[in-house]
């Protein structure tokens, strides 16, 4: 055994790829534990494309754990260490094989996912025993994140002429020098934070947590902003946009744009946004502010009611697929809406879906597109239906789409399954009503009242 666990070692890479040959040892190695792989069910994957775990979740945990078993299995020596914090992609695959390999008291079940590399769940089991692994509702969450790939360490993305062409680093002084300001792509977001993408713009979700942490943790707030803290004060009245348009006019436009234009406010705020990040409390106050009615709670509601007139209960992957869209589009069609009346015939006429609740989230794509980026963000979608559809039964533009996109796969990368249902608990509000910030007051200094209109109105087309 231990000549066999050295050369199916010795067939992956330093550079974090397993070769046929190590694939085949993996397997035939599986194979002789006597378990089924039906008895460990795969939590995380990596195919191709990396995925985002977020930097401090407790799969942090389980990959340091895994490369300190690895290293006691006295394999230091093939180089394997897992991607940076928050990243499943090929180095961690790497790691989680040679340690499936290398350590026999695992006691996987034969077959297991786990000495191809995925994280299952008795692979969890027994590196931390008292830690609960990922329910669905986490892995739904990995996947959002893996989308919008704006963890709590990533800088914050300004949407300021967000189309511009140039390095994004460069944009404010590239405009401020005279380039044209274009914004096509997401022009009333202004500064977007975090997993899920919270704005300072249509959705306030900025405004927010940092309004909840005012009251709940004032000192990190003012250790986190600094010189910045009256600023910030005045940006948590600031009267806001239109939930529906931007138009340039608002306070909280004008100054979001006088901060963003000067360099060392701009890397104050996202020096403060990422330690904040890094801090326990925030994080538990941002997932308290989605997790309120106000945000993702009436949403999700009004997905889950949207299945159930169809006469669907909602399964993990429905779940998963309503976070995204909440996150991304926002709340379904209402029964007012006429494209709500053919959701019914659509999903009748889909007779190639190996589930009714597949059929119905690709009819919703269909029918409700992102109001900016339809063809980008169908590809998005893609990802929650794909492996429920037989090859070819996708139209080639689908899959082009979901290709030239982030090809994830809700199945394939994140364990989740039809055959599930999601637990009811998902679908009412999880945190108490959050305090509203006051949204009160318009007055403005000099800077943000002369705040550019060539800023604060881009071009809303590219050229």
């Amino acid at each position: 055994m231990q000549q066999q666990q050295r050369t199916t070692i010795a067939s992956i890479s330093t550079s974090g790829k397993i070769t046929a040959a190590g694939v085949i040892l993996l397997t035939a190695l599986s194979v002789r534990t006597g378990w089924a792989a039906d008895d460990d069910p795969v939590l995380y994957g990596f195919d191709h494309i990396a995925i985002r775990i977020g930097a401090y979740s407790e799969v942090e945990r389980l990959k340091e754990t895994a490369a300190t078993h690895l290293r006691q299995c006295a394999l230091h020596s093939a180089g394997l260490q897992p991607d940076k914090p928050g990243i499943f992609g090929a180095a961690t695959r790497s790691v989680f094989a040679a340690l499936a390999a290398c350590d026999v008291t695992l006691n996987l079940p034969r077959g297991s996912a786990a000495y191809a590399g995925a994280v299952t769940a008795a692979l969890w089991r027994t590196l931390l025993p008292d830690v609960a692994p990922p329910d669905p509702a986490e892995r739904a969450a990995s996947l959002t994140l893996s989308f919008e790939a704006t963890d709590f360490t990533d800088k914050p993305e300004w949407n300021f002429c967000q189309d511009t062409p140039g390095a994004t680093a460069d944009r404010a002084t590239a405009v401020a020098s005279g380039a044209a300001c274009i914004n096509a792509t997401d022009p009333c977001s202004m500064l977007t934070w975090g997993p899920r993408g919270a704005t300072a713009g249509q959705g306030n979700e900025i405004q927010w947590i940092l309004w909840k942490l005012r009251r709940e943790a004032p000192e990190l707030l003012a250790t986190a902003f600094g010189s910045e803290m009256p600023h910030v004060e005045r940006f948590l009245r600031l009267a806001r946009p239109p939930a529906t348009s931007c138009d340039g006019t608002s306070p909280t436009e004008h100054f979001m744009c006088a901060v963003w234009i000067d360099p060392r406010r701009r890397r104050s705020w996202e020096g403060a946004l990422q330690a904040l990040g890094a801090s326990r409390v925030a994080r538990r106050a941002y997932d308290s502010i989605y997790a309120s009615h106000d945000f993702d709670g009436y949403k999700l509601a009004q997905y889950r009611e949207l299945w159930l007139s169809l006469r669907l209960e909602p399964s993990e992957i429905d779940y998963a697929f309503f976070l995204d869209r909440a996150t991304h589009i926002g709340s379904p069609p209402l029964d007012t809406d006429p494209r709500r009346a053919e959701l019914g015939p659509c999903l009748a006429s889909d007779q190639d879906a190996r589930s009714r609740n597949a059929a119905a989230r690709r009819c919703l794509s269909r029918l409700q597109p992102h109001a900016t980026q339809p063809v980008d963000r169908r590809g998005r979608d893609i990802a929650y239906v794909r492996a429920a559809y037989p090859a070819g039964a996708l139209s080639s533009g689908e899959i082009d789409t979901w290709n030239r996109h982030i090809p994830l796969d809700v199945t394939i990368n994140f364990g989740l399954s039809d055959d599930r249902l999601a637990a009811r608990k998902l679908f009412i509000e999880r945190a108490p009503p959050p305090e509203r910030p006051p949204n009160d007051l318009t007055d403005l200094n000099d800077l943000e009242r002369g705040c550019s209109q060539r800023i604060l109105k881009p071009l809303r087309s590219k050229p």
